[in-house]
């Protein structure tokens, strides 16, 4: 199961970090800064299909066991991620490769949203909370072994390169999933609704929970944003004839990211997990509020500090979320439904259309006071909500 987070990493971080290196491909009639835009905002723009993986791979769980579903979403992955490094660019295929483009990654989001929603409270099932936050930890820390590939690639490899490659991991995954996961991984019907249940009635019925889910989880993509994708996109854009430097710093942070994960996993895992969470959010917020008012991209030392400060806050919080997050929904129907749809929410919002959104301002006005502002109220609003939501009791069949 450690390896899943290391494959979904992998190509996700490859999206995120090479983007400012592919998007010229794809958009070459426009400026950098909206290039960026435009890139991330695809991915944006594609949300919707992340939920209808999610409904779809999970929808059947209670009735066919584990691996076979993971064994389906990893041949899409291997397939599509391999397609994308094939994919001529704009020069060559017009708008059509820009089609393309948004269909492969649509069709990547499909079947990585099965991966994802299955592996994540799968592996935490019949794990204490000590244990958990331990194996949380390691899990974390080899997704950002993932993410640390995929940077590290960046320096030397093509962007058409390190997509081939991410393929080639892809179906070595999945050899190891088809000869090591076993027939028998069923769930009991008894933990998912009626499997005629509509879609809208279950989120209706469910929307505490998964209200809750969204918002943990978009504070966890909110500094991964804007730490590794952001401001590192920001200096690759500003000082392009310096990206190789950058790279390697962001690599240097992955590197950083992965002690940091396996250390603070133990320290925290007598602690309780909100209790940390809240710590974390508040450090964070902390942390942009005061930072950003005296940021620009001429002071270097400010800049890198802030970086680090925001990797320490999010590795904290990382560390507990699955294990809160597997706690909170335990009393619900089709946990792996709330977790997969909240999980989407909260990195798709979080995620794909902040960064989006951040590029758009910078690229309008030049500041980082705006960003930080905008930030900081998204991650007031989020700390509330999370502060104000009670358990309500478990549905019912």
């Amino acid at each position: 199961m450690y390896l899943f987070s290391t494959l979904e990493k992998y190509d996700m971080a490859l999206y995120t970090f090479l983007a400012p290196l592919f998007a010229p491909t794809f958009f070459p009639q426009f400026e950098p800064a909206i290039q960026l835009a435009l890139t991330y905002g695809i991915s944006g723009l594609i949300l919707f299909i992340r939920p209808v993986g999610v409904w779809f791979w999970t929808r059947m769980l209670p009735y066919r066991c584990v691996s076979f579903d993971l064994k389906r979403c990893f041949v899409g992955v291997y397939f599509l991620t391999l397609l994308f490094s094939l994919l001529p660019g704009f020069e060559t295929g017009g708008y059509l490769s820009i089609a393309g483009f948004i269909c492969l990654r649509l069709g990547w989001t499909f079947f990585s949203a099965g991966v994802k929603a299955i592996s994540q409270l799968y592996f935490l099932e019949d794990k204490s909370s000590k244990a958990g936050i331990r194996g949380e930890s390691l899990r974390q820390s080899l997704a950002m072994a993932g993410m640390f590939l995929a940077s590290f690639s960046g320096i030397f490899f093509s962007w058409r390169v390190c997509f081939f490659i991410g393929g080639a991991v892809s179906l070595v995954l999945y050899t190891l999933i088809h000869n090591h996961l076993t027939p028998g991984d069923f769930h009991s019907p008894e933990r998912f609704p009626p499997k005629k249940t509509p879609f809208l009635a279950i989120v209706r019925k469910s929307f505490a929970p998964l209200l809750h889910t969204t918002l943990t989880t978009g504070i966890g993509y909110i500094t991964y944003t804007l730490a590794f994708v952001v401001m590192n996109g920001l200096l690759v854009m500003s000082y392009p004839d310096q990206a190789g430097f950058f790279m390697s710093v962001n690599t240097g942070l992955l590197v950083l990211d992965m002690i940091l994960m396996l250390a603070l996993g133990r320290i925290l895992q007598h602690r309780s997990p909100t209790a940390v969470m809240v710590q974390a959010v508040a450090g964070l917020l902390f942390t942009v509020g005061a930072g950003f008012i005296f940021l620009t991209l001429e002071n270097m030392p400010l800049f890198f500090i802030l970086r680090i400060l925001i990797v320490f806050w999010g590795v904290a919080y990382s560390c507990v979320l699955g294990v809160h997050q597997k706690d909170y929904l335990k009393n619900f129907q089709n946990p792996y439904l709330l977790q997969g749809l909240g999980g989407t929410l909260g990195s798709g919002l979080f995620g794909k259309v902040l960064p989006s959104l951040c590029f758009w301002i910078y690229g309008k006005i030049e500041s980082f006071f705006l960003m930080g502002f905008l930030v900081s109220a998204i991650i007031c609003f989020i700390l509330l909500q999370v502060q104000n939501q009670r358990d309500p009791s478990p549905l019912k069949s």
